[in-house]
């Protein structure tokens, strides 16, 4: 049961509180997932409420019976507390007692499995069976320390940042990366694809960029995730109004910088609608889309989670 969700609105510059619920709605198998999304839009319009939670990246088969992917873990595949008016406020609150422990994580694979799977998947691309996976590993600890000091120290500067407060988990979300953004009839995407890190002094940084901006392998696989977007997007676009903008931008994080590239269109599809045609973003898959999600549920040995899902 979700209590307690934080976000960061970056479109206003707020911190957006939303806390007790009026009611919470899961999705625990793939067909319920279009059926809880369609309600869940029906009670923010009827009753003015807003909807704010997550889907995890196994919900992709509710939307696509194409759509491999591990089986789900103990997350429901969609879950979205319906809320009244968040508080708003222009810094996070501060510090409590708890303490962030982020020292012992641990990644749960070895090196030559990581090679392993590294190989097999160039492999696949020389087979000619797919172009491109994003394929993901995953780190434990035994002790993170309290949730929401994590959050205030690895994910307070995040463009995206999210802490889910739920009875049996907590969701720490530090995400750089854009979605899609629905304001009126317009929509925006901007998918990151190319990452280099930042530099020790000025001129390593700026060094380090503009190795990243000249990059031909990081340009390449840029736009062929921009591409997948635009055609995903023009699955629920006004004829003729998808365009893409911007391509090859550079963004500046705290650690890194990120090749993004933006995707803009008019449409009038519900927002149930538009996730089924963009969930799961091919950022987070690969191109083709079929292909690289049926390498990813084979090589990966657990379920993604909200990690390439959505909140």
């Amino acid at each position: 049961m979700l209590r307690q969700i934080v976000l960061r609105d970056s479109a206003a510059g707020e911190w957006l509180t939303f806390a007790s619920p009026v009611d919470v709605l899961t999705a625990g198998k793939p067909a319920e997932v279009m059926s809880v999304l369609r309600a869940a839009e029906r009670r923010v319009e009827e009753e003015r409420l807003y909807a704010v939670g997550f889907l995890t990246y196994e919900a992709a088969s509710g939307f696509d019976e194409a759509y491999r992917t591990r089986a789900p873990g103990s997350l429901p595949l969609v879950c979205l507390g319906l809320f009244r008016e968040p508080a708003r406020s222009s810094a996070l609150p501060p510090a409590g007692e708890g303490q962030a422990q982020a020292s012992d994580w641990q990644f749960s694979s070895s090196r030559e499995d990581y090679l392993e799977k590294i190989a097999a998947i160039r492999n696949e691309i020389a087979e000619g069976n797919t172009y491109q996976v994003n394929y993901t590993v995953r780190l434990h600890a035994e002790r993170a320390g309290d949730s929401w000091e994590l959050f205030r120290a690895a994910a307070a500067d995040a463009p995206f940042a999210v802490w889910i407060d739920a009875e049996d988990y907590a969701v720490v979300s530090a995400s750089p990366e854009l979605f899609f953004r629905l304001c009126g009839e317009r929509i925006l995407c901007k998918p990151m694809k190319g990452t280099a890190p930042r530099g020790m002094t000025l001129q390593e940084d700026r060094a380090n960029r503009r190795r990243l901006g000249e990059s031909a392998k990081d340009k390449a696989e840029n736009v062929m995730i921009t591409d997948m977007v635009r055609n995903d997007v023009g699955r629920i676009a006004v004829p003729g109004s998808v365009r893409a903008e911007m391509l090859f931008d550079i963004a500046r994080f705290r650690t890194v910088w990120q090749m993004t590239s933006t995707v803009t269109a008019s449409t009038t599809s519900s927002v149930t609608d538009i996730l089924q045609a963009l969930f799961p973003s091919a950022s987070v898959t690969g191109a083709p889309k079929v292909a690289s999600m049926n390498l990813i549920a084979a090589l990966e040995q657990s379920p993604r989670g909200v990690y390439t899902g959505a909140i």
